[in-house]
C-alpha cells in the first residue's frame, strides 16, 4: 500500500463513474454499507459512502482503521451541490464549510494554484431554499470534520460541481445527468488532483530525509507555512553541512523563534 495515496469520496457512484474508468479502478470491498475500489498499486482510491454527513463520516472511519488513510494521504470529496443562481455544470472548490444553524466553520488551506474559483459552502440534512451566494449540499462539512483529524487541512480538497439551482430544481437530478455533470469537469478536476499531488509528492520528500526537522515538529507547534520554511531551511543548512544545535532550537519554545534563528545560518 502506497503511503502517498489519493483518496477519492463521493457520495454516489454516479458522481465520479468517470474516474473508476480513468483510473482503471477495480472494487476491493464488499462491505454492504460502502463499496470502495483501487489501482492494482493501491495509490489510487474511490469510495462511496452514501448520502450525509454520517455516512461520509463512517467510511473515513472505516478508511483510516484499515490504514487506507494515513498522514500522508490526499483526500478529496467530489460531488453535486445545489446553488441559487450558478450555471449547472460550474465548478467550485469548497473555501469555506459551514453547517446549517451551527457556529463553527471550517476553511481549507488550499494550495494548489489552479484557476478555479472558490465559492462557501453550506451543509444541511435536509432540503432548504438556496442560499443567496454559497453552495449547498449535505456532506460537505461532516468530510471534512472527519477527515481532518487524521491529515492536515491542506491536504484535504473539496470540488463541489453544480447540480441544480432556482432554474432547475434537485428533484430533476437523475444518475445520467450526475454522471454526465461530473464527467464534463473531468479534465479540471484531474489537473487539480494531478498539482496537488506533485506539491506534496515534494513536500514528502525533502521531509523524510530530514533528522533535525522531524524532531522539531514533533516537539514544537508549527504551522502548515511554518513547516514549508522550516524545511527550506534545513535543506539549506543540510547543504552546507552545518551543525545544528537541537537543545537550543527546542529551548526557544516557539516557532516564529526558531525559524528567526535559524535564518542566522543560511
Amino acid at each position: 500500500m502506497s503511503k502517498n495515496n489519493i483518496i477519492i469520496i463521493s457520495a454516489f457512484k454516479s458522481e465520479i463513474e468517470f474516474l473508476l474508468k480513468r483510473y482503471n479502478l477495480k472494487r476491493i470491498s464488499l462491505i454492504k454499507e460502502f463499496s470502495i475500489y483501487s489501482d492494482a498499486k493501491s495509490s489510487i482510491y474511490v469510495a462511496i459512502s452514501g448520502m450525509g454527513n454520517l455516512n461520509m463520516s463512517n467510511i473515513i472511519g472505516f478508511l483510516a482503521g484499515k490504514n487506507i488513510i494515513n498522514k500522508f494521504s490526499l483526500i478529496f470529496n467530489i460531488g453535486l451541490a445545489g446553488s441559487k443562481n450558478d450555471k449547472i455544470g460550474s465548478i467550485y472548490r469548497a473555501n469555506k464549510l459551514s453547517m446549517l444553524n451551527q457556529k463553527n466553520n471550517f476553511y481549507p488551506l488550499n494550495i494548489v494554484s489552479s484557476a478555479i474559483k472558490n465559492k462557501n459552502l453550506i451543509t444541511t440534512d435536509y432540503i432548504i431554499d438556496y442560499p443567496e451566494a454559497e453552495l449547498i449540499d449535505m456532506e460537505g462539512y461532516g468530510f471534512f470534520a472527519a477527515a481532518s483529524k487524521f491529515v492536515l487541512n491542506e491536504q484535504i480538497t473539496l470540488l463541489k460541481i453544480v447540480s441544480d439551482n432556482d432554474m432547475s430544481q434537485l428533484n430533476l437530478v437523475r444518475q445520467e445527468v450526475a454522471n454526465n455533470l461530473t464527467s464534463l469537469n473531468e479534465n479540471i478536476i484531474f489537473s487539480i488532483i494531478d498539482e496537488v499531488k506533485d506539491f506534496f509528492a515534494n513536500y514528502f520528500k525533502e521531509i523524510s530525509d530530514a533528522k533535525e526537522y522531524d524532531i522539531l515538529i514533533t516537539e514544537i507547534k508549527f504551522s502548515f507555512s511554518q513547516k514549508v520554511i522550516l524545511k527550506k531551511i534545513l535543506n539549506k543548512i543540510g547543504h552546507n553541512n552545518i551543525v545544528l544545535n537541537l537543545e537550543l532550537l527546542l529551548k526557544l519554545n516557539s516557532g516564529k523563534k526558531i525559524l528567526a534563528k535559524l535564518e542566522e545560518y543560511v
